[in-house]
């Protein structure tokens, strides 16, 4: 009932800010389960609330509808009083429909009561059908716009709970958090990369200071696919039996982070998620290699040679970004 979705959003309020710090560790995490608590929370308390409050003046309507002593009539408005509005358009509607259905009866009613109690009980039933005439024409209006603010106020519910609650369907982020630095001094222009970096870093509980971030291929990403979800054209390539996942993984996008001790890589893979390629400390990085592969001039690669195991290899879109990301590790592990 309301009580008991209202007790889980207090809750989640107090839940989520802990969740948040043990998913990502920091200021970061913390924030983001105060937001989604918070949102919990408030999602929790308009949906009771006004659900409550309508149900109330819906039990009022059923009453007011009883004094009509019109079976028809209250059959009807218990049933539109059953309905419950997805969204508050929907309940405006059929608050309005409440109002007519309200007025329409008690109109009516003056005529057509008098006329079925005279043709059932002869005179005595035309005096009782005016007195029943008479009670509808007040009672049948007065439910129906009772009713019909029930209906908005329990649309008022579900509309929150359709804009606020985290099920709502058709919605995605678009790019990753905004990249902070933990000594910036104001809110830094968004930057795409170090943005990436530090969401798949915290997706992997690595709390380490970033360095520098490149991704490449990023320009077949822009052109052909959101780089942070719906892969789309990645799973129609896939199907396609011209290619396999070998050709289709030289084209995606790779991000390059480089830490205080390592240098990770990670590739997007056709279900949307970023799949782990290497993750090397900078102390077992024994050389860097660039090269284009025969034959496809547009297809070149940098592989981060380590001291045990096979070489990591990074895909990139042509040689001047593979030399600019070979550049930049070379930089950023070996220093001036």
């Amino acid at each position: 009932g309301a009580l008991e979705n209202m007790a889980d959003g207090v809750m989640s309020f107090f839940l989520e800010p802990a969740k948040g710090i043990v998913e990502d560790p920091g200021v970061l995490g913390f924030s983001r389960g105060v937001a989604k608590g918070s949102k919990a929370l408030l999602e929790s308390t308009i949906s009771s609330t006004f659900d409550a409050v309508g149900k109330v003046t819906g039990s009022i309507s059923k009453g007011v509808a009883v004094l009509s002593m019109d079976d028809e009539f209250i059959q009807r408005n218990r049933q539109t009083n059953k309905e419950k509005p997805k969204h508050i358009g929907e309940g405006l509607f059929s608050g309005a429909k409440s109002v007519g259905m309200g007025l329409v009866g008690g109109i009516s009613g003056i005529i057509t009561d008098p006329i079925k109690g005279a043709q059932k009980e002869g005179v005595g039933g035309f005096f009782k059908g005016t007195a029943k005439g008479l009670l509808g024409v007040v009672a049948k209006p007065t439910a129906g716009v009772i009713n019909a603010t029930s209906q908005t106020l329990k649309s008022v519910g579900t509309t929150a709970t359709l804009v606020l609650a985290d099920s709502v369907i058709g919605t995605q982020k678009v790019r990753p958090p905004r990249y902070i630095p933990v000594k910036a001094g104001c809110l830094p222009l968004y930057d795409y990369s170090l943005s990436l970096g530090s969401h798949l870093l915290s997706m992997k509980h690595i709390n380490e200071a970033l360095m520098g971030v490149m991704v490449t291929n990023k320009s077949v990403a822009d052109a052909k696919l959101s780089t942070y979800a719906s892969p789309r054209v990645i799973q129609m390539d896939l199907k396609s039996p011209t290619k396999n996942k070998k050709d289709i993984e030289k084209q995606l996008p790779h991000a390059v982070m480089i830490t205080e001790s390592r240098v990770l890589v990670q590739h997007l893979v056709e279900d949307g998620s970023w799949k782990p390629v290497a993750d090397v400390k900078l102390d077992r990085i024994k050389g860097l290699l660039a090269g284009g592969l025969k034959g496809q001039s547009g297809i070149w690669a940098v592989q981060i040679e380590a001291q045990r195991g096979k070489p990591a290899t990074v895909w990139c879109s042509g040689q001047d970004e593979a030399e600019k990301l070979k550049a930049l590790i070379t930089r950023l592990t070996t220093g001036p």
